[in-house]
């Protein structure tokens, strides 16, 4: 068995440089130069300066990933990308690779710990579950906090599109007027309502580019908003009065949820409250119990 241990490392060894030099050897993926993607991808070469210099390696990476990436599986991830709003334009490859570097750098600070420490604990794995768990965790606060902007700001941009078409504004334009006077370029619902002018400039029909923007968002609120104008264009009615309705009814179902929330704040502070007022009363009963106790002994 001795005389076996250094021919498995060397093997191992072997074994790893192949591995290595395999991997060295292939290309990169291609950088998204089309789309949204692409935008976003030139946007954030442009504006954030270390991702200069780690996207090849991300390429590089996605790559390596992407043998292992099932369509199924790529389908999926994909789709929680355009959830979160293809943050830095990262392709699902891009992303599975930002999963495995994650996993091994927390794999690599377990390991560090332990030999620090003289030996492998149960505390040391969780920089192992932390690797793993936060570019998961990352993915979903975004979609979570893209989901919750366009819940707030769709009341609001319904009105404004009404108002618009009130005005004389066809609804592409009533769209271009409420992007071009928005504040915040980077808010969430002005990004998509980009997507949708873009899709209405390029062919599409207002359908098509409504259904497209109901896919991208998942949010119900923009499903009935789209489903509302849709009805209207097919039935003839004022496109202006299924605005207003479904401003109002989304702002009914925000101030709904709004009330929800706050309801359920007040039944989680129940078992708080009660451990911190038993705390009280123990500190406050104590003393006079030993009191009593010390008296009696006596």
């Amino acid at each position: 068995m001795e005389a076996l241990l250094p021919a498995g490392i060397s093997l191992g060894g072997l074994a790893a440089a192949l591995v290595a030099f395999a991997s060295s050897s292939a290309p990169a993926l291609e950088r998204p130069t089309l789309g949204s993607r692409g935008q976003r991808r030139t946007a954030a070469l442009a504006e954030i300066p270390w991702f200069g210099l780690v996207e090849p390696l991300l390429r590089w990476l996605g790559a390596r990933v992407s043998p292992a990436l099932g369509d199924r599986a790529r389908a999926a991830l994909d789709q929680r990308l355009v959830l979160a709003g293809e943050p830095l334009g990262l392709l699902a490859d891009e992303a599975l690779g930002v999963h495995l570097a994650s996993a091994v750098a927390g794999a690599a600070s377990s390991a560090l710990h332990a030999h620090a420490a003289g030996g492998l604990r149960l505390p040391h794995l969780a920089w192992l579950a932390v690797g793993l768990i936060v570019p998961y965790l990352a993915l979903s606060g975004r979609i979570e906090r893209r989901r919750e902007a366009l819940v707030r700001g769709l009341p609001y941009v319904a009105d404004l599109l009404a108002l618009g078409m009130t005005a004389g504004l066809d609804f592409p334009g009533a769209v271009r007027h409420v992007v071009e006077r928005s504040s915040d370029r980077e808010d969430p619902l002005t990004n998509e309502l980009e997507r949708l002018l873009q899709a209405l400039s390029v062919g599409n029909t207002r359908k098509e580019a409504l259904f497209e923007l109901v896919a991208r968002t998942q949010v119900a609120s923009v499903q009935e908003l789209a489903q509302g104008i849709v009805q209207a264009e097919e039935r003839g009615t004022p496109l202006v009065d299924a605005l207003m309705v479904q401003a109002t009814v989304a702002r009914m179902k925000r101030s709904a949820a709004a009330e929800e929330a706050a309801a359920r704040a007040s039944v989680a502070l129940y078992l708080p409250l009660t451990l911190l007022l038993g705390t009280v009363m123990i500190l406050l009963m104590t003393p006079l119990v030993l009191k009593i106790l010390s008296q009696m002994n006596r």
